[in-house]
């Protein structure tokens, strides 16, 4: 059996969602640079994250001029409805600290646009 795993930069996953266009693109390349294309391939998506990637993967695997034979895929605990006080609570567990010290560091991150901010 032959694991691949990934995760998404939490900034990705809250702020810049549209680089998981990008990020799924590379995984369907990785999976065909690789010769995984030849084996069946079962997804475990986690979370809302995984979610939202697998769904730009699966976009990506669209596109793909190679088919890829994906046999399955798992959604664990996934998707959820968005709740801005989820989000930062899900944010401190990854980072660690104070829920709302993490609100503040992500409200001041310079590479955030302020219309992003507003969820």
């Amino acid at each position: 059996m032959i694991t691949l795993r990934y995760t998404a930069p939490v900034k990705c996953l809250f702020l810049k969602r549209y680089q998981m266009i990008t990020i799924g693109e590379k995984l369907v390349k990785l999976l065909i640079d690789l010769n995984f294309d030849s084996h069946p391939i079962i997804i475990h998506c986690f979370s809302n994250g995984g979610a939202f990637l697998y769904q730009n993967f699966s976009l990506a695997l669209e596109k793909c001029p190679k088919p890829i034979p994906i046999k399955g895929v798992i959604f664990d605990s996934a998707p959820g409805k968005r709740r801005i006080l989820s989000l930062f609570r899900a944010i401190s567990a990854i980072l660690g600290g104070n829920v709302f010290y993490n609100i503040f560091d992500v409200a001041l991150d310079d590479d955030v646009p302020v219309h992003d901010l507003a969820l």
